[in-house]
């Protein structure tokens, strides 16, 4: 999963940052040990995505049934070297050039992914994922990463007390997501299951919102600005630069949370 979202991600980050360029006289790096950040990188990088995403969309499409299609991730892409080139592109500045071609292949797999993948319009372009303790609460523990290397050491040679038998919960972060005053927040709501056969919850009929103390920002995956948790947020002072609309005990009721809603003109969200 991580390597198929990152061929996606670069790919809308050729259409993004690569322009009105096209495939120039650029001369490889002299360097074997890629790109420099700054640099611009040599099409092969896009023309490995595509070809991931191309494989994807045809086992997405269960045209990997009757032939011995390899899965995606199982191709003779080198993906240590892509991934390392990615991250260049992705967390260091370095430029892409495509040609005119594959701008439009990149166009028409991006449609036809979006409509095979439910969440791909929230999925963004850095391939940010998150790790959770598997039996932990209040925030403890948990990290972004955007490096599988990161993720797979994190998950495997995590020897923490408090992570029993090194069992995380690791997932996709939302990237795209919907924020108040340029701040995450996160919505705690209170429920009861009583009965599993059949499965049978109850809802409080309320809730409240819970505020970051810093805006948001996938350049900086530090905790203030990426856990709302009330038990994490206290150890961090309001930032300067965060919106000063942002309320100071970082919480809102549902009704000022709908007031808000109504004032986007969006009144009808919240009951819907």
């Amino acid at each position: 999963d991580f390597r198929l979202t990152a061929a996606r991600s670069l790919l809308k980050l050729a259409l993004e940052e690569a322009g009105d360029r096209l495939m120039g006289t650029e001369q490889p790096p002299s360097s074997d040990k890629g790109p420099r950040p700054g640099s611009p990188l040599y099409p092969q990088l896009v023309e490995e995505a595509l070809e991931v995403c191309e494989q994807h969309l045809g086992v997405l499409g269960h045209q990997d049934i009757d032939r011995g299609t390899p899965f995606p991730c199982r191709t003779c892409i080198d993906w240590d070297r892509f991934l390392q080139d990615y991250y260049c592109v992705a967390h260091e500045g370095a430029g892409l050039v495509l040609s005119g071609a594959q701008r439009e292949r990149c166009q028409d797999l991006l449609q036809r992914l979006a409509e095979q993948l439910p969440q791909f319009s929230m999925e963004g372009k850095l391939n940010v994922w998150i790790l959770k303790p598997g039996a932990e609460s209040q925030g403890r523990g948990i990290v972004c990463a955007t490096r599988l290397e990161e993720v797979l050491r994190l998950a495997r040679g995590c020897t923490a007390p408090s992570v029993q038998e090194g069992k995380w919960v690791v997932q996709k972060y939302l990237e795209r997501l919907l924020t108040i005053f340029g701040t995450k927040f996160d919505i705690r709501q209170w429920f009861v299951v009583t009965d599993w056969k059949p499965l049978t919850v109850w809802f409080y009929g309320d809730c409240y919102l819970r505020f970051c103390s810093r805006p948001f920002s996938l350049h900086c995956l530090e905790r203030a600005r990426h856990l709302c948790n009330v038990s994490v947020q206290k150890w961090y002072k309001t930032s300067p630069d965060q919106d000063p609309r942002v309320p100071p005990d970082r919480i809102w009721s549902s009704k000022q949370f709908q007031a808000y809603l109504a004032w986007l003109g969006q009144a009808d969200a919240w009951h819907q």
